[in-house]
């Protein structure tokens, strides 16, 4: 507060001999005061503690009821570094499914039906003259 005030001080004195407009002075002055509350703000915040750190927050005990009902989350003690770490299962089934002939002529007719329409003519074919 006291650096806050000398700092204010040593510039409107600086903007006084300098003989700014008062223009000038009221948007450096404001330039100067919105810069401090910005400070204070970031300071602030860095002091509370979070929201979800209060034993009384309605979301720390929905999210709780949550964990509690999802069957698939290991809750661990919190490692070295204070990360709580969740472990999931999860269940995946495989079919291998075997190689099919049966549609072979089917494929072949499709592969040629492709093959037919690929090579179709647009007409977009550049002309030559005729040397005669």
């Amino acid at each position: 507060q006291i650096q806050a005030d000398e700092d204010l001080a040593q510039r409107m004195l600086e903007e006084e001999r300098e003989s700014l407009s008062i223009e000038e002075r009221s948007r450096l002055l404001a330039k100067f005061i919105n810069k401090r509350k910005k400070m204070a703000v970031i300071d602030s915040s860095t002091e509370e503690e979070a929201s979800l750190d209060h034993e009384d927050s309605p979301k720390q005990g929905r999210m709780i009821k949550e964990v509690d009902k999802d069957k698939n989350v290991n809750l661990v003690k919190s490692s070295k570094q204070g990360e709580a770490h969740e472990t999931a299962e999860h269940r995946m089934d495989f079919i291998i499914a075997s190689p099919q002939t049966d549609d072979d002529k089917t494929l072949a007719e499709t592969l040629l039906n492709i093959k037919r329409s690929a090579a179709k003519d647009k007409g977009k074919a550049i002309m030559q003259e005729s040397e005669s």
